[in-house]
């Protein structure tokens, strides 16, 4: 406790303390807050962590995104490769080839 004009103020850990954050606490000097690790957000009771589904993130997979705990994995449809683990990219190996005259 820090004391401040004859009034005893809660410290930062103090505060972090109250919290009962289920991750962590990151202290300041207005009071704390809690924050979780990536890939899940802070639910509306201020203190526990739940997934953030990643895949509502406009663009971060081309074609197809499936939401897991903590992270994400895309995926693309038949006839695309996966490339640098977020993009697709037509598949034309194999494909006929046309000469145009």
């Amino acid at each position: 406790m820090e004391v401040d004009d004859d009034v005893i103020q809660p410290t930062g850990v103090d505060r972090c303390a109250a919290l009962s954050c289920e991750y962590r606490c990151h202290s300041s000097p207005q009071g704390g807050a809690c924050y979780c690790p990536d890939g899940f957000i802070v639910a509306n009771d201020s203190r526990s962590c739940v997934d953030f589904d990643d895949c509502t993130i406009w663009g971060i997979c081309d074609q197809v995104c499936e939401d897991r705990p903590g992270t994400h994995h895309c995926s693309c449809v038949d006839g695309y490769l996966l490339e640098q683990g977020r993009l697709c990219r037509a598949n034309v190996s194999g494909a006929e080839k046309f000469q145009f005259e």
